[in-house]
């Protein structure tokens, strides 16, 4: 993979992280300035959301972190989900 190929998909993954955030705060789960987002992603309890949640903070991670390339799909695939499930409660 191409350097700048890693830092657009490092980009996206935070973008969609951010995206992800937002929706969470809006619907009462707010992420303090000290939290990781392991730790966030734990602080979740809500059963149903809480996996989604889990693993959308993974993909973020490798992606931003890990030098991986973001699996777009699957976060979007993730975000919808999560967008569901906060309307639902």
């Amino acid at each position: 993979m191409a350097k700048n190929a890693g830092a657009a998909s490092s980009q996206i993954a935070s973008r969609m992280y951010a995206e992800m955030l937002h929706l969470m705060r809006r619907h009462g789960y707010a992420r303090s300035e000290t939290q990781t987002p392991f730790e966030f992603a734990a602080s979740v309890k809500k059963p149903v959301l809480s996996p989604m949640v889990e693993e959308f903070t993974q993909l973020y991670a490798v992606a931003r972190f890990g030098g991986a390339a973001c699996d777009i799909t699957r976060l979007q695939q993730l975000m919808t989900t999560i967008r569901g499930e906060l309307r639902a409660r």
